[in-house]
């Protein structure tokens, strides 16, 4: 998209939780900072947040297995599920599948695509399927999705820039007074 240069505080997200939650506790720690510097005494204000940030429960990030079970190059990580109990999950390689990486993929995915199987208990070759990354598709991620086409020059690119489709992904041209 293109917006008016004098707006250099723009910033694009992407759809991570994880990124969105630790802006928020930046901000939060920031405020609880700089009220309880204002602040000569401890207020119940400052004890509401200051227990509201302690009880919050941090994302976990995904640990490596001690011993790696998973097959063919695949590798073992424990996370703990919703009901707070540990489980491992294999991230097998490029056109490896199944619960411990087992079995080869029938299928050749392209264009960073990963083999997946509808049902893992079903060692079926019918059940598999390539996982496209964006800007691609087709059974076998093969083709490059036009951005410009599918959205239209001016959904994608706003205040008259040009769109310009790249590989996996497209670029706006801006006229002068804009970027994006």
């Amino acid at each position: 998209m293109c917006h008016k240069n004098n707006y250099n505080i723009i910033a694009h997200f992407s759809n991570n939780f994880n990124y969105y939650f630790y802006i928020l506790l930046f901000f939060l720690l920031f405020f609880v900072e700089v009220f309880t510097q204002q602040s000569s005494s401890s207020t119940p204000n400052t004890h509401i947040l200051l227990s509201l940030i302690n009880s919050l429960e941090f994302p976990t990030q995904r640990e490596k297995c001690p011993s790696n079970i998973c097959f063919n190059g695949g590798t073992c990580f424990i996370q703990i599920n919703n009901e707070g109990i540990k489980e491992f999950e294999c991230d097998c390689k490029k056109n490896f599948v199944g619960d411990l990486c087992q079995s080869k993929c029938s299928i050749n995915c392209q264009n960073g695509g990963k083999c997946k199987r509808l049902n893992k208990t079903n060692e079926n070759n019918l059940n598999e399927f390539c996982e496209c990354l964006p800007g691609y598709k087709g059974l076998n991620c093969e083709e490059d999705i036009n951005e410009c086409i599918e959205y239209g020059d001016k959904k994608a690119c706003q205040n008259g820039g040009i769109c310009v489709n790249k590989l996996g992904y497209f670029e706006c041209e801006c006229p002068s007074g804009f970027n994006g």
